[in-house]
């Protein structure tokens, strides 16, 4: 592959459903795909920085990451090479690096969308995934938890802290009620709505429901509160 061409657009997605987090709700979402051609190969890769959370999110990130690749030294043109190559991308743009990593590892793939020779790349195995259920209205929650378990997920993953807590507690009470914790997995996000002072005690509800864990019970960057908690 002597030479190669660098291209990235931008795509809104929007959303089937209103999907809410504890920073809002959620309708659509600005994703950056950045495509590698080489001699009749191509490689893909997305970039999908989120508001609240990716050190590279602005409002229209294109101008900065079409900076970014323009400063870029020459595509590798073999897959050893691709480490070097993304470092050149700064590390506050980590939404960048992996967009184009991915797009590198595609265009050097024995199959088109195939990163990985292995076994879960060849489809002979399988990854258990929980089944993630979105914040909204209690009846909108519990419709999704049951086309989950439908689904045949014995895994379930609850955002939580845009409701009242008790409500919460309420659809986990319901489905201990049903299952028990070696019938069905259930996590809990909490995208960091709990303040450092409420976030004990709202553990300690949690932990009735034989929870298998907490994700960011109280907002990032907040190292010391987190150690106490």
């Amino acid at each position: 592959m002597s030479t190669a061409n660098l291209q990235i657009i931008d795509h809104t997605l929007h959303f089937h459903f209103e999907a809410g987090t504890s920073r809002g709700v959620l309708t659509e979402k600005k994703s950056y795909y950045v495509s590698i051609h080489s001699e009749g190969k191509f490689g893909f890769g997305e970039a999908g920085p989120l508001a609240g959370l990716s050190p590279d999110y602005a409002e229209d990130c294109l101008p900065a990451y079409q900076k970014t690749l323009e400063s870029l030294g020459p595509i590798p043109v073999e897959k050893s090479g691709i480490s070097t190559f993304i470092q050149q991308i700064p590390f506050h743009q980590p939404a960048l690096r992996f967009a184009v990593e991915s797009a590198l590892l595609d265009l050097f793939a024995l199959k088109p969308g195939q990163y990985f020779d292995n076994s879960f790349a060849r489809g002979e195995k399988n990854i258990p995934i929980n089944g993630l259920i979105w914040m909204g209205k209690p009846d909108f929650m519990a419709d999704q938890i049951e086309q989950k378990l439908n689904d045949g997920y014995r895994c379930l993953k609850l955002k939580i802290g845009a409701l009242d807590f008790d409500t919460e507690l309420g659809l986990l009470a319901n489905l201990r009620k049903r299952f028990s914790k070696d019938q069905l997995t259930l996590r809990v996000d909490a995208n960091g709505a709990f303040s450092p002072e409420e976030a004990p005690s709202k553990l300690e509800k949690l932990a009735n429901y034989d929870l298998h864990s907490i994700e960011q019970p109280i907002r990032a960057g907040q190292w010391d509160e987190m150690a106490n908690l």
